[in-house]
């Protein structure tokens, strides 16, 4: 499988992106959309998806006739600092 880098000086969409996801215990692997950003010497990974909290083993909560979606929006941010 060929790597794929993400150009923090274009302006996209984003690139799919493949990871594992831990969650109640159980891990998954997800799909999701990666962006890169590089402004001021810091460097930013954004990514976000969506996942079927049934499929990790969780009931989503009710509360009398009130319930809660399965699918949850999972983001993520990652900053560093370049050297």
């Amino acid at each position: 499988m060929a790597r794929r880098y993400l150009d923090p000086t274009r302006s996209t969409g984003g690139v799919d992106g493949v990871g594992a996801l831990t969650f109640h215990g159980v891990t998954r692997s997800v799909n999701g959309v990666l962006r890169a950003e590089d402004r001021d010497r810091v460097l930013g990974l954004t990514g976000t998806t969506t996942i079927d909290v049934t499929a990790f083993g969780v009931q989503p909560p009710s509360l009398l006739l009130v319930k809660v979606n399965k699918l949850v929006t999972v983001e993520f941010e990652a900053f560093t600092h370049a050297s």
